[in-house]
């Protein structure tokens, strides 16, 4: 990974997103990040992560839960809401679309396939497989 950052012009890179499969590349990611870096990351790794790592560049390690506000009520709950509606928005005006197109993977066709209803109750204009909009 870092090679292929060095290879697009990044000698290192400040802040990394890991959305799948961290335990399987902590270690390159590590190696990416500059020292003081930050590592932010949503999915729940299968093995371990061995946090050490981080100390040698002093990195930080951020995990995201969608659900952390709701879960514990805590004083900025709102912010949950103000992030979805501007998620919404974003969809609406087409900025955001999903990067789903004709896949092959099997476990996507039983969702692209299935109606989704609580999207269709949410956002009336919605189908299936994220669809932003109909026109």
């Amino acid at each position: 990974m870092h090679a292929e950052l060095q290879r697009a012009g990044f000698a290192s890179v400040s802040h990394v997103a890991s959305l799948t499969q961290t335990d399987q590349h902590f270690d390159q990611l590590v190696e990416a990040l500059t020292p003081q870096g930050r590592l932010a990351l949503i999915d729940d790794p299968a093995q371990p992560l061995d946090v050490m790592k981080l100390k040698r560049k002093s990195l930080s390690l951020h995990w995201e839960l969608m659900f952390t506000r709701s879960l514990f009520e805590t004083p900025d709950m709102i912010e949950q809401h103000h992030l979805l509606q501007r998620v919404s928005q974003l969809v609406d005006q087409g900025v955001l679309r999903t990067t789903l197109g004709d896949t092959s993977a099997p476990s996507m066709r039983p969702t692209c396939a299935a109606p989704m209803p609580c999207w269709k109750a949410a956002r009336p204009r919605a189908r299936s497989c994220w669809k932003a909009s109909d026109g």
